[in-house]
């Protein structure tokens, strides 16, 4: 847990809660620890004076983005001056934050205000007054905490008391999220799996989550590592999909989702190519289909040892032949074979060689 140390008010005016009447004379003077205060007194005649809202605001917090606001402190120094002694009879009636210009959550009121400066502390490291807070609320200008204080009216109107207030502070603590992982990568294994890797920047976290969005849809949790991973392989990806895969670090404040780029996993690799009938001028090459979403299939040839060229690429879906008949006598052929998708193509499934026969001429007979 962090906290902000204890920060001085940038403004300080006087404000309109229920139950104010009476203006703080200099309200400004609460911005710092200088022995000149904010000072109230109590009009002449008023059988009891309380004043309008004492308001601190524009703290200039800059609490992380995603952090947990886990508690609020706030203390002022203030006392009651009194000429013909010291009677104490100022106190608290209100005491309450401020949330978007609105008084929240518990009021606590209570402190008398002593002769000589007194530090008045509320609050602690896990007291929240109440209510709710976020990073942004905190960090708003907005933000701030108000007391009002009533007095014994005629009395201290006699005593010619006065409350004076030097200083109002406010100290918050947070807990930031995890740092965010980075360089998170999506690799097409094959038609079923896909390896994310990432960089692991955070301290303390739990393990990281996986989530996985196939052809643009939600995200799913696949898989919480264990801490300090950086790498995770989806075996349960379908063929011929585009997965998105993004990571967070788990904790009590995690980080944000990181997303990978797409990996598109390609149709299944057709199996078992083989070389059935050879011919001096045809042969024949089949294979196993075992692809669901492959658009096409795409069959090469190498003659005599040497590079493949394709021969078709368009040969249709759920196709396990291919008869070529440009062969020529007296050569060595190989073949492969692959699917084809609109993103990815699948690996290719390759024949032994074969050597076509030499073509048989027959002979000419002279009568």
């Amino acid at each position: 847990m962090a906290n902000t140390g204890w920060i001085y008010a940038g403004t300080g005016t006087n404000g309109t809660p229920s139950g104010g009447v009476y203006d703080w004379a200099t309200p400004t003077n609460i911005v710092s620890n200088n022995g000149v205060e904010a000072v109230y007194v109590t009009p002449g005649g008023s059988a009891q004076g309380t004043s309008k809202s004492l308001r601190a605001k524009s703290f200039g917090f800059s609490i992380p983005a995603g952090s947990t606001i886990d508690g609020i402190e706030s203390r002022h120094e203030s006392k009651t001056v009194d000429i013909v002694g010291t009677l104490n009879e100022y106190k608290e009636t209100t005491y309450q934050l401020i949330k978007t210009s609105s008084y929240v959550g518990s009021n606590r009121r209570g402190n008398q205000f002593l002769g000589a400066n007194a530090v008045y502390t509320r609050g602690s490291s896990s007291d929240l007054w109440g209510t709710t807070w976020s990073y942004s609320q905190i960090n708003s200008s907005n933000f701030g905490v108000g007391f009002k204080v009533t007095s014994s009216g005629l009395v201290a109107f006699i005593h010619m008391a006065q409350a004076e207030t030097d200083y109002i502070q406010i100290r918050v603590y947070y807990t930031e999220p995890l740092a965010d992982p980075s360089s998170v990568v999506a690799t097409v294994v094959d038609h079923n799996s896909v390896t994310v890797t990432w960089n692991d920047n955070s301290t303390g976290e739990t393990g990281f989550r996986v989530q996985r969005s196939v052809n643009d849809g939600t995200w799913t949790t696949i898989n919480t590592t264990a801490a300090g991973a950086e790498s995770y392989t989806d075996n349960t990806a379908s063929e011929g999909t585009k997965n998105e895969y993004r990571i967070r670090a788990e904790g009590t404040n995690p980080s944000n989702n990181v997303e990978s780029g797409d990996a598109h996993t390609p149709p299944q690799i057709p199996t078992a190519c083989a070389i059935d009938t050879v011919e001096s001028n045809q042969i024949e090459v089949s294979w196993n289909d075992n692809s669901s979403v492959e658009n096409n299939y795409e069959i090469s040839r190498s003659v005599d040892g040497g590079g493949f060229s394709v021969l078709s690429a368009s040969l249709a879906a759920n196709t396990e032949a291919y008869v070529d008949s440009t062969v020529l006598p007296d050569t060595d052929y190989q073949y492969r074979v692959r699917a084809l998708d609109t993103n990815a193509n699948s690996g290719y499934s390759t024949s032994g060689t074969e050597h076509t026969p030499i073509s048989f001429i027959p002979s000419m007979v002279i009568m």
